[in-house]
């Protein structure tokens, strides 16, 4: 049911698009594309949902998917594309799209979040979905339980239960 809403949007962006080049208006439009929230639960999906999803994503559907969200921008001018695997979210957003049209920021307002471009590390907190503390990097999806010490960490790429202890500051000094 789930993945059926999905494609229902995926078709409504594609009218929309089409509604744009109709009107002559795509090749001005700057377009963002971010999905609002994590992926789906186990709560979600059917074994039909599990299925099709290993199928398409090569692997069983984890939490580190869940959380595996993409940022499409469609810029004038740029008929090339390219993807960057790279940890990120909303606040990356104004950095990464400010320097794509060239747009200096540096200086001259408050921002938080890095140009996804320009960087090869990034970590998010995660609060809203996760446990207090929480955070993605490009490593792991950690999420703790009680404390710091008795958490869990999911790797990004693999899917499976990984260690953590790299990541405590107490245990780093």
């Amino acid at each position: 049911m789930y993945l059926q809403a999905q494609h229902y949007t995926d078709a409504s962006i594609g009218r929309f698009i089409d509604k744009l080049k109709k009107n002559h208006l795509w090749k001005n439009s700057v377009l963002l594309f971010y999905g609002d929230h994590f992926g789906l639960s186990d709560e979600m999906m059917n074994s039909n949902d599990q299925q099709l999803l290993k199928d398409v994503i090569g692997h069983p559907y984890t939490n580190a998917d869940r959380f595996n969200i993409p940022f499409i921008m469609t810029i004038p001018g740029k008929t090339h594309g390219s993807v960057v695997n790279l940890t990120g979210g909303q606040l990356d957003f104004l950095p990464t799209l400010t320097n794509v049209l060239g747009v200096p920021i540096n200086n001259k307002i408050v921002y938080f979040g890095q140009d996804l471009l320009n960087t090869r590390r990034n970590v998010i907190g995660m609060r809203y979905h996760m446990p207090q503390g929480s955070f993605i990097n490009q490593r792991v999806v950690y999420s703790p339980d009680s404390d710091f010490n008795d958490g869990t960490a999911i790797g990004e790429k693999t899917g499976k239960q990984t260690g953590f202890e790299q990541y405590n500051p107490i245990m780093t000094k």
